[in-house]
Protein backbone atom coordinates (compact mmCIF):
# COMPACT_ATOMS: atom_id res chain seq x y z
CA UNK A 1 0.00 0.00 0.00
CA UNK A 2 2.78 2.65 0.21
CA UNK A 3 3.14 2.91 -3.19
CA UNK A 4 -0.23 4.25 -3.21
CA UNK A 5 0.41 6.80 -0.57
CA UNK A 6 3.64 7.91 -2.25
CA UNK A 7 1.46 8.91 -5.28
CA UNK A 8 -0.75 11.16 -3.28
CA UNK A 9 2.52 13.01 -1.47
CA UNK A 10 2.44 15.12 -5.18
CA UNK A 11 -0.62 16.51 -4.55
CA UNK A 12 -0.27 17.37 -0.85
CA UNK A 13 0.58 20.84 -1.47
CA UNK A 14 -3.10 21.45 -2.50
CA UNK A 15 -3.94 21.35 1.06
CA UNK A 16 -1.67 20.14 3.67
CA UNK A 17 -4.25 19.63 6.42
CA UNK A 18 -6.44 17.10 4.34
CA UNK A 19 -3.28 15.36 2.94
CA UNK A 20 -2.36 14.81 6.78
CA UNK A 21 -6.25 13.75 7.75
CA UNK A 22 -5.18 11.09 4.61
CA UNK A 23 -2.30 9.43 6.38
CA UNK A 24 -3.96 9.54 9.61
CA UNK A 25 -6.81 7.58 8.57
CA UNK A 26 -4.60 5.59 6.45
CA UNK A 27 -2.34 4.35 9.23
CA UNK A 28 -5.38 3.96 12.01
CA UNK A 29 -6.97 1.58 9.30
CA UNK A 30 -3.95 -0.03 8.82
CA UNK A 31 -3.21 -0.34 13.05
CA UNK A 32 -6.78 -1.53 12.81
CA UNK A 33 -7.09 -3.84 10.51
CA UNK A 34 -7.99 -6.62 12.40
CA UNK A 35 -11.09 -4.91 13.26
CA UNK A 36 -13.42 -5.07 10.64
CA UNK A 37 -15.30 -2.11 11.48
CA UNK A 38 -12.63 0.34 12.39
CA UNK A 39 -10.35 -0.55 9.77
CA UNK A 40 -13.11 0.21 7.46
CA UNK A 41 -14.40 2.95 8.98
CA UNK A 42 -10.82 5.04 8.74
CA UNK A 43 -10.51 3.66 5.18
CA UNK A 44 -13.35 5.47 4.14
CA UNK A 45 -12.47 8.25 5.62
CA UNK A 46 -9.15 8.28 4.32
CA UNK A 47 -10.68 8.15 0.78
CA UNK A 48 -13.18 10.87 1.61
CA UNK A 49 -10.04 12.66 2.19
CA UNK A 50 -8.07 12.00 -0.91
CA UNK A 51 -11.80 13.06 -2.76
CA UNK A 52 -11.44 16.11 -0.93
CA UNK A 53 -7.84 16.81 -1.85
CA UNK A 54 -8.40 16.97 -5.48
CA UNK A 55 -11.46 19.20 -5.04
CA UNK A 56 -8.53 22.12 -3.70
CA UNK A 57 -7.42 23.01 -7.30
CA UNK A 58 -7.09 26.36 -7.94
CA UNK A 59 -7.03 28.44 -11.37
CA UNK A 60 -7.72 26.11 -14.41
CA UNK A 61 -5.60 22.97 -13.64
CA UNK A 62 -8.51 20.08 -12.91
CA UNK A 63 -6.64 17.61 -15.06
CA UNK A 64 -5.35 15.56 -11.94
CA UNK A 65 -9.22 14.88 -10.84
CA UNK A 66 -9.40 11.76 -12.66
CA UNK A 67 -5.80 10.34 -11.62
CA UNK A 68 -6.61 10.85 -8.29
CA UNK A 69 -9.98 9.35 -8.53
CA UNK A 70 -8.19 6.53 -10.09
CA UNK A 71 -5.92 6.65 -7.15
CA UNK A 72 -9.10 6.14 -4.57
CA UNK A 73 -10.40 3.74 -6.42
CA UNK A 74 -7.38 1.32 -6.08
CA UNK A 75 -6.76 2.58 -2.77
CA UNK A 76 -10.24 1.09 -1.70
CA UNK A 77 -9.93 -1.96 -4.25
CA UNK A 78 -6.10 -2.86 -2.52
CA UNK A 79 -7.27 -1.96 1.07
CA UNK A 80 -10.59 -3.64 0.89
CA UNK A 81 -9.08 -7.18 -0.44
CA UNK A 82 -6.75 -6.86 2.73
CA UNK A 83 -10.24 -6.61 5.38
CA UNK A 84 -11.78 -9.12 3.27
CA UNK A 85 -9.48 -11.39 4.38
CA UNK A 86 -9.67 -10.48 7.72
CA UNK A 87 -13.37 -10.68 7.56
CA UNK A 88 -12.83 -14.42 5.98
CA UNK A 89 -10.37 -15.46 8.93
CA UNK A 90 -12.72 -13.95 11.82
CA UNK A 91 -16.18 -14.92 9.68
CA UNK A 92 -17.36 -11.58 10.18
CA UNK A 93 -19.67 -9.82 7.58
CA UNK A 94 -17.99 -7.21 5.33
CA UNK A 95 -19.49 -5.62 2.83
CA UNK A 96 -16.92 -3.56 0.05
CA UNK A 97 -18.03 -0.93 -1.82
CA UNK A 98 -14.68 -1.06 -4.53
CA UNK A 99 -14.79 -4.88 -5.04
CA UNK A 100 -16.78 -5.06 -7.38
CA UNK A 101 -17.27 -8.55 -9.95
CA UNK A 102 -15.83 -8.27 -13.28
CA UNK A 103 -18.04 -9.43 -15.75
CA UNK A 104 -15.44 -11.18 -17.93
CA UNK A 105 -14.56 -13.37 -14.23
CA UNK A 106 -16.53 -16.64 -13.51
CA UNK A 107 -18.45 -15.45 -10.58
CA UNK A 108 -18.53 -18.61 -9.16
CA UNK A 109 -14.72 -18.40 -8.89
CA UNK A 110 -15.02 -14.84 -7.92
CA UNK A 111 -18.07 -15.23 -4.79
CA UNK A 112 -15.32 -18.49 -4.18
CA UNK A 113 -12.64 -15.90 -2.98
CA UNK A 114 -14.76 -12.72 -2.10
CA UNK A 115 -17.76 -14.44 -0.55
CA UNK A 116 -18.95 -11.11 1.35
CA UNK A 117 -19.28 -9.17 -1.71
CA UNK A 118 -22.62 -7.93 -2.73
CA UNK A 119 -22.80 -10.08 -6.37
CA UNK A 120 -22.78 -13.37 -4.02
CA UNK A 121 -25.18 -12.45 -2.03
CA UNK A 122 -27.14 -13.83 -4.46
CA UNK A 123 -28.79 -17.65 -4.13
CA UNK A 124 -27.86 -19.07 -7.45
CA UNK A 125 -24.58 -17.64 -8.92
Amino acid sequence: MAPIKYEVYKYSGLNPDLYHSFLNNMDLMKQNLYSVDLSTKYLYKAIDNLQDLALNAKGGSTGFIDEVHDIASRLGNEAELMIMEVALEQGTRFNPKFIKYVPDTNLQDFCEKYPGAPECSLKDY
